[in-house]
């Protein structure tokens, strides 16, 4: 690797100029840092590829993703945890993500709340049979859009599960 020596000599010189050699030199250190990064995050993604889990073939390791989902979403269902927990499967390593992302199964349960993210869950899931819950309330405007949203792939939906409460005053 190399390295980036930087020596500044200020001799006489007025605020101006000052500015620019210390903006200079701040960007060729963060450009060197940046390039550090880089070939870090190069190696830890080369260490990853060395584990077991890694060496799974895709189709295996989806396998055991869409068991986790199901595994999650009869604990939020029965638990009202947070809906798409599960998620963090995809922060574990590089593989995994790309396993994930490119498994519309495991996209395919959808929780609908006020804040969901139906419309990512809708096109990672590709054309898979969905899994849809949604606790809806009056006072919720988001719900109604989303479920809405939903309701539009209705032939695909496999399970669909309301949950209705009014709204409180």
């Amino acid at each position: 690797l190399k390295y980036l020596c930087v020596v500044l000599t200020i001799v006489r010189m007025t605020p101006p100029q000052e500015m620019s050699l210390v903006d200079k030199a701040r960007q060729e250190l963060e450009t060197s840092i940046s390039g550090h990064l880089n070939i870090i995050i190069d190696m830890k993604h080369k260490l990853n590829q060395l584990t077991v889990t890694a060496k799974l073939p895709p189709e295996i390791l989806t396998e055991i993703f869409v068991h986790y989902v199901a595994a999650e979403s009869k604990i939020t269902t029965h638990d009202k945890l947070k809906p798409y927990v599960w998620v963090r499967i995809a922060h574990v390593c590089h593989h995994w993500r790309e396993v994930a992302l490119t498994s519309p199964r495991v996209w395919s349960t959808i929780f609908v709340t006020g804040s969901s993210c139906v419309d990512e869950m809708l096109s990672r899931s590709k054309k898979v049979p969905l899994d849809v819950f949604a606790g809806y309330s009056i006072s919720r405007v988001g719900s109604t859009e989303k479920l809405r949203t939903v309701l539009r792939q209705l032939e695909r939906i496999r399970r669909l599960e309301l949950h209705y409460s009014p709204s409180i005053k």
